[in-house]
């Protein structure tokens, strides 16, 4: 099935807004794995900057280098999706979840994380500068390489403890030199868990 068949069948089931893209009746209940209705999305590649879909369920999906650039994404649930060299720059994704997804080398740069839960996701390469990770949840994640801090800029709302409960190989830890716990103001130390 293509793309545009793909879109065209969850218009018609009133899953998918219409023009503009608003995905806005996903369903995001713990039992959408068991949802025979539930059509996992791959859209490897594509251009879905601006895409509006807070709420939405992204789980399982295939996003792989995806531009959601700019895109508003509150709350939506992307469990053990992929979205590996992909783009979140700018979006508005508070409260989103990403338990055990593939964040690899995705840019996040300016991206609204507040209490995102990153939960045992890969985001070994992220750029994070700028992001806001105020109450994320960072627990297990790989931060292998990550990038809190250069001369982009610094990512805020992130805590000591944050780091300490995620992991990173001791031969590429996450690169946090400038950033300030949000808690205490002490220059964070990488090292991960």
């Amino acid at each position: 099935m293509t793309t545009v068949e793909r879109v065209q069948e969850l218009v018609s089931r009133r899953w998918l807004g219409p023009v503009g893209m608003k995905i806005a009746k996903f369903r995001t209940d713990p039992e959408r794995a068991a949802n025979p209705h539930h059509i996992p999305i791959d859209w490897r590649g594509q251009n879905w900057s601006g895409i509006d879909a807070a709420g939405g369920n992204f789980a399982r999906a295939t996003l792989w280098k995806t531009d959601l650039s700019h895109g508003r994404m509150n709350g939506a649930d992307f469990t053990d999706a992929d979205l590996a060299g992909g783009s979140l720059r700018k979006s508005k994704l508070a409260g989103a979840i990403f338990r055990n997804a593939v964040l690899a080398a995705v840019d996040l740069r300016g991206a609204d994380l507040r209490d995102a839960d990153f939960s045992n996701a890969d985001l070994a390469q992220a750029r994070l500068q700028g992001a806001d990770l105020s109450g994320a949840i960072l627990d297990g994640a790989d931060i292998s390489g990550a990038v809190f801090a250069d001369d982009e800029g610094c990512a805020s709302g992130v805590t000591q403890a944050q780091l300490d409960g995620a992991r990173a190989d001791a031969d590429e830890p996450p690169v946090v030199a400038g950033v300030a716990d949000a808690q205490t103001g002490a220059a964070l130390v990488s090292g991960g868990g």
